[in-house]
Protein backbone atom coordinates (compact mmCIF):
# COMPACT_ATOMS: atom_id res chain seq x y z
CA UNK A 1 0.00 0.00 0.00
CA UNK A 2 1.44 3.16 -0.64
CA UNK A 3 1.52 6.63 1.35
CA UNK A 4 -1.59 8.14 -0.76
CA UNK A 5 -3.37 4.91 -0.41
CA UNK A 6 -3.11 4.56 3.33
CA UNK A 7 -3.87 8.17 3.97
CA UNK A 8 -7.04 7.86 2.02
CA UNK A 9 -8.12 4.62 4.09
CA UNK A 10 -6.95 6.80 7.19
CA UNK A 11 -9.50 9.51 6.51
CA UNK A 12 -12.51 7.27 4.91
CA UNK A 13 -12.26 4.84 8.80
CA UNK A 14 -11.98 8.64 10.28
CA UNK A 15 -15.05 10.18 8.27
CA UNK A 16 -17.11 6.78 9.20
CA UNK A 17 -16.36 6.92 12.77
CA UNK A 18 -17.21 10.25 13.60
CA UNK A 19 -20.27 9.94 11.26
CA UNK A 20 -21.07 6.18 13.24
CA UNK A 21 -21.03 8.51 16.48
CA UNK A 22 -22.40 11.94 15.28
CA UNK A 23 -25.68 9.19 13.80
CA UNK A 24 -26.03 7.53 16.91
CA UNK A 25 -25.93 10.46 19.20
CA UNK A 26 -28.27 12.63 17.25
CA UNK A 27 -30.60 9.83 17.59
CA UNK A 28 -30.04 9.40 21.08
CA UNK A 29 -31.11 13.34 20.97
CA UNK A 30 -34.08 13.19 19.15
CA UNK A 31 -35.59 10.18 21.59
CA UNK A 32 -35.65 13.05 23.99
CA UNK A 33 -37.93 14.85 21.72
CA UNK A 34 -40.07 11.97 19.64
CA UNK A 35 -41.45 8.82 20.97
CA UNK A 36 -42.87 6.97 17.79
CA UNK A 37 -44.86 4.29 18.18
CA UNK A 38 -42.64 1.55 16.50
CA UNK A 39 -38.86 1.53 17.11
CA UNK A 40 -37.96 0.81 13.91
CA UNK A 41 -38.46 4.25 13.17
CA UNK A 42 -34.53 5.27 14.22
CA UNK A 43 -33.77 2.39 12.07
CA UNK A 44 -35.58 4.02 9.05
CA UNK A 45 -34.11 7.01 10.03
CA UNK A 46 -30.13 5.92 10.54
CA UNK A 47 -29.22 5.42 6.80
CA UNK A 48 -30.30 9.25 5.93
CA UNK A 49 -28.34 10.72 8.85
CA UNK A 50 -25.03 8.85 8.16
CA UNK A 51 -25.23 9.92 5.08
CA UNK A 52 -25.58 13.56 5.93
CA UNK A 53 -23.37 13.33 8.64
CA UNK A 54 -20.77 11.90 6.53
CA UNK A 55 -21.29 14.80 3.58
CA UNK A 56 -20.84 17.27 6.93
CA UNK A 57 -17.65 16.19 7.81
CA UNK A 58 -16.36 15.86 4.23
CA UNK A 59 -18.10 19.40 2.96
CA UNK A 60 -18.06 21.47 6.03
CA UNK A 61 -15.29 23.56 8.26
CA UNK A 62 -14.17 20.91 11.08
CA UNK A 63 -15.60 23.27 13.30
CA UNK A 64 -19.04 21.96 12.45
CA UNK A 65 -18.34 18.03 12.28
CA UNK A 66 -16.69 18.26 15.75
CA UNK A 67 -19.62 20.69 17.62
CA UNK A 68 -22.39 17.98 16.20
CA UNK A 69 -19.71 14.68 17.75
CA UNK A 70 -19.17 17.23 20.76
CA UNK A 71 -23.22 17.21 21.53
CA UNK A 72 -23.89 13.75 20.42
CA UNK A 73 -20.74 12.57 22.48
CA UNK A 74 -21.97 14.33 25.55
CA UNK A 75 -26.09 12.70 25.04
CA UNK A 76 -24.12 9.02 24.43
CA UNK A 77 -21.81 9.71 27.67
CA UNK A 78 -24.96 10.72 29.51
CA UNK A 79 -27.64 8.13 28.77
CA UNK A 80 -24.90 5.01 28.77
CA UNK A 81 -22.44 5.93 31.34
CA UNK A 82 -24.21 7.77 34.09
CA UNK A 83 -27.66 7.19 33.86
CA UNK A 84 -26.35 3.83 34.46
CA UNK A 85 -24.23 4.43 36.89
CA UNK A 86 -27.21 6.34 39.24
CA UNK A 87 -29.38 3.32 38.64
CA UNK A 88 -26.74 1.33 39.53
CA UNK A 89 -26.20 3.13 43.12
CA UNK A 90 -29.59 3.19 43.70
CA UNK A 91 -29.96 -0.33 43.56
CA UNK A 92 -27.10 -0.97 45.73
CA UNK A 93 -29.57 -1.66 48.41
CA UNK A 94 -31.18 -4.63 47.24
CA UNK A 95 -33.97 -4.60 44.12
CA UNK A 96 -33.98 -4.19 40.85
CA UNK A 97 -32.56 -1.93 38.35
CA UNK A 98 -33.32 -1.73 35.18
CA UNK A 99 -31.13 0.26 32.16
CA UNK A 100 -33.27 1.04 29.54
CA UNK A 101 -31.32 -0.18 26.12
CA UNK A 102 -28.25 -1.59 27.83
CA UNK A 103 -30.69 -4.55 29.64
CA UNK A 104 -28.85 -4.40 32.42
CA UNK A 105 -30.29 -6.11 35.88
CA UNK A 106 -29.19 -5.92 39.40
CA UNK A 107 -30.99 -7.86 41.81
CA UNK A 108 -29.27 -7.08 44.70
CA UNK A 109 -26.41 -10.08 44.36
CA UNK A 110 -23.25 -9.99 43.31
CA UNK A 111 -22.15 -11.02 40.03
CA UNK A 112 -22.22 -14.92 39.33
CA UNK A 113 -24.60 -15.86 41.62
CA UNK A 114 -27.22 -17.73 40.44
CA UNK A 115 -30.32 -15.77 40.12
CA UNK A 116 -32.34 -18.95 38.69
Amino acid sequence: MTGIESGLSAALAQMIGVAALETVGSIEVLKNFFQPRSKKLWTVVMAPLAIVFCLVYHYLPVWVSAGVLTVCACQICYDVVLQTFKRIVRGVGGGEVKTGDSHTVYDGQPPGVDRG
